[in-house]
């Protein structure tokens, strides 16, 4: 233990990151790290940044109070913003000090579980609930007060929108909030409703996901509409990755001629081609280096007519994962374009 402990932080960060991720990407060892807090100071100082890069993943917030995360990010208010509080939400058990800037440490903000959290919390105060639904955006909004003071740095932001996010976002402190998400390189965008408002929140993004959810869907023309309004607005956007828009799908394509000098990368999951038409818009990418498609289906030679014109000449590879797409097949061998078929 002493041999190891003796190694420099940089080393030691590297191993605890590893531990925390060890063959599972998705599901992270958090029980592992934890236990690593306690085995030092050394250790402590190194896991705690970690284990707080996205600290409501590893919560249920159906199942499990996530008012511990709630107190601490409160806690690293001053006395005054404290005593504020204090009388607005009653008796709360607030920290005196905190030894770390947990906000700091905030990378990944999956914003809906983030508001469900707060929800909770303030659920658990038994308050009226006229009082309730007040306190709870007035705190909502407070959280990321907390964040942009405390230099929170996001990389990775999850939103779907719903209500009451569509009508809480436009409430938030625009330059604050627009810190906060500016910075952000990933962003996955699941639309469920009509989203106007929260596009005026969104990043110019280097790399955006956008997700339809088609079992809440109710807006199915002004979902589309403020989907090619999203990409309209990047300037910068590198990665594009679309899921679920099988109707639709064309317009959303045909949009992508307005980002062809950035776009470097583009993927399509799950979606049904059968209502698309040519795709001129995917064509125009004059950049595009890696194209995938992952669970697709319906692709024909007729809507790929308007690349057998073009050279693609930057194109390195196609992923075909879980999709049958022989024209797409024949197109990149004879331009001597790498196909792999079936990775995830």
């Amino acid at each position: 233990m002493s041999s190891v402990s003796s190694f420099p932080n940089e080393i030691m960060q590297k191993i605890l990151k590893d531990l925390f991720h060890y063959n599972t990407p998705y599901q992270p060892h958090y029980r592992d790290l934890f236990n690593c807090v306690l085995v030092n100071r050394q250790w402590c100082s190194l896991a705690i940044p970690i284990l707080w890069t996205d600290p409501l993943r590893h919560m249920d917030v159906h199942s499990k109070p996530c008012d511990p995360i709630i107190i601490t990010y409160l806690s690293t208010l001053n006395q005054v913003e404290k005593s504020k509080l204090n009388n607005m939400l009653g008796s709360i058990t607030l920290f005196d000090d905190t030894i770390y800037n947990y906000p700091s440490f905030l990378k990944i903000l999956n914003l809906n579980v983030f508001y469900m959290a707060i929800s909770n919390f303030i659920n658990s105060l038994d308050l009226k609930k006229r009082k309730e639904i007040f306190l709870r955006d007035h705190l909502f909004r407070e959280m990321f007060n907390i964040l942009t003071n405390q230099n929170a740095n996001l990389k990775g932001l999850l939103i779907t929108v719903d209500y009451p996010l569509c009508d809480l976002l436009p409430t938030l402190n625009h330059t604050k909030f627009g810190s906060l998400i500016n910075p952000i390189k990933k962003m996955k965008f699941e639309i469920i409703e009509n989203s106007q408002h929260i596009l005026l929140f969104l990043a110019k993004n280097e790399y955006l996901e956008l997700w339809q959810k088609t079992s809440h869907l109710s807006n199915q023309k002004g979902t589309i509409d403020n989907v090619i309004s999203l990409l309209l607005n990047q300037y910068r956007l590198n990665g594009l990755k679309i899921g679920g828009f099988s109707k639709g799908i064309h317009q959303i394509i045909s949009s992508l001629s307005n980002l062809k000098s950035t776009l470097s990368i583009i993927q399509f999951s799950h979606i049904d081609f059968s209502s698309c038409g040519s795709m001129n818009g995917l064509a125009d990418c004059e950049n595009l280096e890696n194209l995938g498609f992952y669970c697709c289906e319906n692709l024909t030679k007729v809507m790929w007519a308007p690349l057998l014109r073009t050279s693609m000449n930057t194109l390195e590879e196609v992923i075909l994962y879980d999709t049958s797409a022989d024209c797409i097949k024949e197109w990149s061998k004879r331009r001597h374009i790498k196909v792999l078929e079936d990775l995830i």
